[in-house]
Formats: C-alpha cells, structure tokens, sequence
C-alpha cells in the first residue's frame, strides 16, 4: 500500500492522489487501506517516512564503510542522482513534497524532518573535513550542506523536465564539479576519489518501487542504540490483516518498516544529543517492542475465521433478498438491523452503538443492490471482528477517529457506485437500530442525493421468515441447548438459591452445551409469567420450597434462537377441597 501511495503521488501529485486509485494500484481494497491507516494525511506521511527509509537504507548500505568524508560527499551525489529507485518516481515524489510543502504547515513540517535525515550524513562529513583541516578557511559546514542539497533539488527538477536534455549524468558531473570547487578540493584529488567511486562494485539498479524491493532495502540491519542513547518514542498500534487472509509477510515487512519509520520521525532534530551519545543515534522503537507487536499480530490475524455458514448459502440467500427486492420495486436496500445483516453474511458483534454517545452514531449497515452485489460499512475498530465471522466481500471502513463523517463516507460511496440517484431505496424504518434522530439523517442524505426513499422492513423480513435447510439445522441444535440448560437447572437447583444464582446455573447448563450468548436476558424469577411478571430481570430474592420459579430461556446456535418458557416447583401444588 505504501509503496503504490509512491507511486500514486509521483504521478498524479498529492492533491489528486485519491483513496481509490492508491488502492487500484496497490491492489488491495479500499476498506484495507482505511484499515492501517486512519486518515488520507498518515497515510501520505507513512509513504513519505517509508521513501525516506528505503532511501537512507540505501545510502548506509553504500557509505558505511567509507572512511573518507570527502569519498562520502561525492558518493552521496552519486546516490542521489542514481539510486536505487528510478529517477522519475523518486524525484517525481519528491517535488510533490516541496509543492505540498508550500501549502501546508504539516507537509511543512514532514519535509522540515526529510531534509534534516538528509543533511545529516552529509554536514557530518564536513565537519570531519573542517577538523582535518580539509575545507577552505572559514568555510562553514552547515551552510555548504545546505548549498549541496539545495543544488541537488534544483538540478532535479530540470532533469525531470527536461530529461532528453538535462540528463542524469550532466546532473551529476554539475554537482561533483560543485563539490570539488566549493570545498576547494585539489582536482588531482577528487579525481583520484572519484576513480575509486568508478571502480567499486556497482549499488543495486534503480527500478521501480515495489513491495518486494521496499522489503528488502528496508530490511537491513539496524544497530541497536546504547541505553543511554534511547529516547522515548510513542507505541504504534498494531497493524491488521485482510479481510479474512493473513499478511504476506512481504507486507508484513513493510508496516514493521512504517512504523520503525514512524518512531524516527516523531522525533525532534533539534541539533542537540544526549551526553555520551553520537548524532547518529536517533530514537526507534527497541526491537523487543516490535517483535512483540508483529508476533501477537501473526497470532490474532491466523486465526482461522469462524464463519457460520457456506459461501454457497450466503449466495442463495443473496439471491433471494434481491428477487424479492425487485417485486417489491426496491433499486438499494439499506439493511440496518443486526439480524438482517448477520442473516445475509454472518457479521456477529455484540454492540452495535445503540444508545451510545451521540457522536458514535449507529451507522452499521449493509448495502445490497438489487442488480449487482452488496457493501458493508463499518469502523475500522471493528475489522478483526469482521474478518473472523462476516463472508463480506466489500468491506469499505471508516477510520476510527473520523466517525462525525460516516454517514457522508457511506453515501459518497453509494454514489460512486451510481446506487442512489434515480433509485428507490429502502430502509429498515422498523428497525430499532439506527435510533429515529440517526433514521432521519439517513434519510435525508439520500434524498438529497437524488433518491427515492421507502419502507422495506417488509423486503427483508419476509425473506427472512423462509428458512433454508441449515438455518432448520441451527435452530435444532439451538433447541437443544436450551433444553440442555433447563435439565442443567433442574438438576441444581434448591431452595435457599437466589434468582441471580439460578439465573447463572442456567447460563452455565446452556454455555456447557455449545450455547452461545443471546440477544436478550435470559430471565430465572419467582411468579407465574401468566400474572404479567414475565419481563422482570433476576434479582436478590430468595426462593422458598413455596415459590414457583418461571425460567425463560434461549438456546442459541450460530446466532439462531430458540426459546422455551419453563415453571419449576419444588413440592406438589397444595389441593384444595372442592367449594
């Protein structure tokens, strides 16, 4: 992702650069993009931190072992103008940085940071040629450092725009030409250093920037730093996986080099190093953390999903939904309802933002066209869950800290799709989720889109109401579970026990059995249920040898219910002599 975000940006530019066409040419989902990434900004600074990092791979690769700060200087020159990434796409990336740069105190501040890695190894070396008595008298380190890559950035800029005639090598001999005149370096000497540049083993060729070459110049060794030298760096989350895939670990490689990234550029260049330290070190994040965070990712994300049912049963009842979609005239259905959604692709999730804050608007919902396939909108807190029960093909997330926008990110895609203007789109009106305020929004985003909107609780439910042969299946196993956790309760259940310890011995017969939570209380209390108590939750009291104990349970098996009123007594009922 990062890397076609390069690519993206060095060909279209920043501004241009949209979500869609980063994910066509990554060829990943667009809901997988939002997944790692929050918002388009981190994702435009993860690319930037990523190119940097390749980049300055590559440099420490090459210079490493060169003891000569001068030989430095002019290798530096060298890798700038053929690195190992082409010259279009790196220096097309660049300019979009310096462009971006003028416009916004962020990307300020990004390319602030790039320059600063860029200056380092650079005025190092001028320093260690000022002390070797090297550099003209009074020449000035930094300043020449900045000359250097300002010259470097200009000469690029003509060579992208006019290649044919402002070519790579003019570009370079401008600058070693610069170099030997402004450090005042004896021309017999630099052409003795750059004969021994010309006969080193060739640096890797330049090619396009892809994931398996990003991993591999981002995966060169890195020296721990001292304890003393370690800064603290902010802990990033822990990147997520695919829909249901696990990484590649090409992939997985990239993201560890993101966020090594990250802990670098979070940090402040400000000139100034700890006692005892070089500034060379900067701030990462010890490996231990990383490992850490990359061993528990490979663990949750392996996990194999626990889909409830085929792919073959979740297309037929696709099919179904959409045939009765087109009797009842119905172009778009938006399914709101937990049960509608977990009916037509398994999505299983215990709170759905109903009476949450009045921020965190219950927006989940599934889009089904009645032509074509379906979308599920969600947050990108929920993606795990998502990839472990939900046959979801299009998953389209919304960042976790942009939920204010939600409800525009679902209508914009809807109409991207062309699945709202013109069309009759039907809503859940009797659903009890989302709740009437976030109805009416829904609402009328879309008839301000153009669409027609109706009623179509009807649509889903009656559909719904035909159950095939392995939903029959489930709710015979449901149905034993629940008489499983009635026969549990029988069994233990004395006087002296309060409602809530009844009320557990029931959960734990029915948990024994395969059950899982259901969607409602599961009630044990004294009284008849035919005297209107039957609603009551299970409290304190304690029953007696002459209570009646009403238990109203579900059994419940890959989300179907079923339930079972039951009356416990401990004695025989007293018999009255007839009046």
């Amino acid at each position: 992702m990062l890397c076609g975000t390069i690519r993206v940006i060095a060909r279209d530019g920043i501004v241009a650069a949209k979500l869609k066409d980063i994910a066509r040419e990554s060829g990943v989902s667009l809901g997988l993009i939002q997944h790692y990434f929050d918002t388009r900004e981190k994702l435009v600074d993860a690319a930037f931190a990523a190119m940097m990092q390749v980049i300055s791979n590559s440099t420490s690769e090459r210079l490493d072992a060169v003891t000569d700060p001068l030989q430095v200087i002019y290798e530096a020159a060298r890798l700038h103008v053929f690195g190992t990434v082409s010259f279009p796409e790196r220096w097309g990336f660049w300019s979009e940085l310096w462009a971006a740069a003028g416009r916004s105190d962020h990307m300020r501040g990004v390319a602030k940071r790039i320059y600063e890695l860029w200056a380092l190894p650079l005025e190092r070396s001028m320093i260690q040629l000022t002390e070797q008595g090297r550099l003209p008298e009074g020449a000035n380190p930094a300043t020449l450092t900045i000359g250097l890559l300002a010259l470097m950035d200009g000469l690029a800029v003509r060579t992208l725009a006019e290649p044919e005639i402002f070519t790579t090598e003019l570009m370079l001999q401008i600058l070693n030409d610069w170099t030997t005149t402004q450090l005042g370096v004896d021309p017999l000497e630099a052409a003795a250093v750059l004969d021994r540049i010309a006969h080193e083993p060739d640096s890797p060729a330049a090619d396009l920037l892809t994931p398996e070459s990003s991993r591999r110049r981002c995966s060169t060794r890195r020296t721990t730093p001292r304890p003393e030298a370690r800064r603290r760096a902010s802990l990033r989350r822990a990147p997520g996986t695919s829909r249901v895939r696990t990484l590649h670990p090409v992939h997985q490689r990239i993201i560890i080099c993101y966020y090594y990234n990250s802990a670098i550029l979070d940090h402040r260049f400000d000139g100034r190093t700890e006692a005892g330290t070089e500034d060379s070190e900067v701030s990462m994040l010890d490996p231990t953390i990383t490992n850490f965070l990359a061993e528990q990712q490979e663990r949750i994300s392996g996990t194999e999903p626990h889909i409830a049912f085929s792919d073959e049963e979740y297309a037929s009842r696709l099919e179904r939904l959409q045939r009765a979609m087109a009797e009842d005239g119905v172009d778009t259905l938006v399914l709101s309802s937990p049960e509608s959604q977990n009916w037509l692709h398994g999505l299983a999730l215990r709170w759905y933002k109903a009476n949450g804050p009045r921020d965190w608007r219950p927006l989940t919902c599934t889009v089904v066209r009645v032509d074509a396939g379906f979308i599920l909108f969600e947050g990108v807190e929920h993606t795990e869950m998502i990839r472990r029960t939900s046959a979801a093909a299009d998953v389209r997330l919304l960042p976790r800290y942009e939920r204010d926008g939600m409800l525009r990110f679902i209508i914009n895609e809807m109409k991207q799709e062309g699945w709202v203007a013109g069309s009759n789109v039907g809503l859940e009106k009797y659903s009890a989720i989302p709740n009437p305020a976030v109805s009416l929004m829904i609402e009328g985003a879309l008839l301000d889109a153009g669409a027609r909107v109706v009623d179509a609780t009807l649509t889903a439910r009656r559909v719904r109401a035909v159950k095939s042969a392995a939903e029959l299946e489930a709710v015979k196993k449901a149905a034993e579970i629940c008489d499983a956790g009635l026969l549990h309760l029988a069994s233990v259940l004395r006087p002296g026990m309060t409602e809530l310890e009844a009320h557990g011995e029931l959960i734990r017969g029915l948990s024994n059995a395969g059950g899982e939570p259901a969607g409602l209380h599961q009630v044990a209390f004294v009284g008849l249920a035919a005297l209107g108590v039957y609603h009551e939750i299970s409290g304190r009291r304690v029953i007696t040898e002459d209570d009646f104990l009403d238990v109203d349970p579900c059994g419940v098996y890959k989300r179907y219910h079923s339930n079972r009123s039951q009356l416990y007594a401990f004695k025989e009922p007293r018999r009255r002599p007839p009046s």
